[in-house]
């Protein structure tokens, strides 16, 4: 029963991970003319991109966070 437990474990990560990545490349797809824009701009408004960038990334990592909480429900919910 630990060896189901265990591979079941793997695979919901393995699954959750591609799912992060996933939202990632869906954010920089998404946004990619917004990002074009802020690249071709000078210097000075570098400091925009890098907070565009980061509020993205916080929204993958959130993403992520809700589909590790799915699967953990998930899992609850298989050994009931």
């Amino acid at each position: 029963m630990n060896e189901k437990k265990s591979a079941l474990g793997k695979i919901l990560t393995f699954i959750g991970l591609l799912t992060a990545i996933g939202a990632m490349v869906y954010a920089v797809i998404h946004f990619w003319e917004d990002l074009k824009a802020k690249l071709s701009r000078k210097d000075d408004q570098l400091e925009d991109l890098e907070e565009f960038v980061e509020d993205e990334l916080d929204l993958a990592e959130e993403v992520a966070e809700e589909v590790q909480d799915d699967m953990e429900d998930f899992v609850e919910f298989e050994e009931l």
